[in-house]
């Protein structure tokens, strides 16, 4: 399984490292926890993200005189997590996630931003409150692009996140997270 996932995101590399500037690309790591030790009866809930990230820059050659966002991407975030529950074995989830990406400008080093995000997801671990299968991942959160190059970048974002299976079966009561995102850009 982890070759796979290793080979895709090569895959992914060589296919989007082609495109012109318009396109951000990336890849990054995080971290995840439950927001609270009651989330779910088995234990605390933690997952450990390796994303991947291709937008495309809805504001690319729009000529304002101030604009008000320096990007506003719109774009996927294919990811692979590993999950850590108390009482279970080590288990994953994988999904693509769809996000909205306004970044302002403030300076050439610094960029702040907000994303929003969904999509599907597959969880493999059977909770009493989340079935194991299909689910629903949704987050909103802030972040900055803190640039190191002209065509590089550090970011890090912070996420809220929810993933539930939109009442597709029972049971049903969600997974909510924190989640700290880092990684590069280009």
């Amino acid at each position: 399984m982890g070759v796979s996932i290793a080979r895709c995101f090569s895959l992914w590399f060589l296919f989007t490292s082609g495109f012109a500037q318009k396109f951000e690309k990336g890849l990054g790591t995080g971290w995840g926890y439950a927001l609270n030790e009651k989330t779910i009866p088995e234990g605390v809930y933690r997952l450990l993200y390796v994303q991947g990230r291709v937008a495309y820059n809805l504001t690319y050659h729009k000529s304002t005189v101030n604009p008000i966002f320096q990007k506003l991407l719109l774009g996927v975030e294919p990811q692979y997590n590993r999950v850590w529950i108390d009482t279970q074995p080590k288990e994953w989830e994988a999904g693509l996630n769809f996000f909205l990406q306004p970044t302002f400008h403030l300076n050439a080093t610094f960029q702040p931003y907000c994303i929003f995000s969904i999509g599907p997801h597959y969880f493999s671990t059977p909770t009493i409150h989340q079935s194991k299968g299909f689910l629903f991942s949704d987050s909103m959160g802030i972040g900055s692009y803190i640039s190191l190059h002209k065509k590089i970048a550090f970011h890090f974002n912070f996420r809220i996140r929810h993933l539930s299976n939109a009442n597709i079966r029972l049971p049903n009561f969600g997974i909510n997270t924190y989640n700290f995102h880092c990684g590069w850009v280009w």
